[in-house]
């Protein structure tokens, strides 16, 4: 549902409010294309990808432009960003090995849930959710975490923003093993 028209909210020409489901699109162009990009062009890919995740919403509320399908895109676009971020780090051995799977961990929870949410008919518990703060930040500092990856900073740097990245990923997976349980609970009231 999109909030009313505020004098912070108003809504704008009919090219800014296809803005943000565009930007939510190039993220997912620049996933796919991240893997095959030479290795100097990786770092610059991030840091649009990183400027695309907040432009989106940031255009998104301002001009009112927010809807349930432009929520869905902007997540598969983070989804599939970090997933094609960890990968292309992991490959390239940029990570260590053990922050591949601690990062995809919330993303892997996220889906199994989906997933028997969606196999009990309750996929509206998740399809209807606005992001969680601790899941914004916590993709925000992956997207932090991948840049410092990729710009080779030292060992102290990169844990210093993976493991609030962590943190903030298992806190927002929290909230949505929440939202399952009492989707399920409503479910066996019934």
């Amino acid at each position: 549902m999109t909030p009313p028209a505020s004098a912070s909210t108003q809504p704008g020409p009919a090219w800014i409010r296809r803005a943000p489901n565009a930007l939510s699109a190039l993220r997912i162009g620049l996933a796919v294309w991240l893997p095959w990009s030479p290795e100097a062009a990786r770092l610059p890919v991030v840091l649009v990808a990183g400027a695309t995740d907040f432009l989106d919403g940031f255009l998104a509320r301002r001009y009112s432009a927010t809807s349930a399908a432009g929520g869905i895109l902007d997540a598969v676009a983070d989804k599939l960003f970090t997933l094609s971020a960890i990968a292309t780090l992991a490959v390239s051995r940029q990570i260590d090995p053990w922050q591949a799977p601690v990062a995809l961990a919330r993303d892997a929870a996220v889906a199994a849930a989906f997933g028997v949410a969606l196999a009990r008919g309750r996929a509206s518990a998740f399809l209807g959710r606005s992001p969680s703060r601790a899941g914004k930040w916590a993709t925000a500092f992956f997207f932090l975490w991948f840049a410092v990856a990729l710009a080779d900073a030292p060992a102290w740097a990169d844990l210093a923003v993976f493991l609030p990245a962590g943190a903030l990923s298992l806190i927002a997976a929290g909230s949505y093993a929440r939202a399952l349980v009492l989707a399920l609970r409503e479910e066996a009231v019934r």
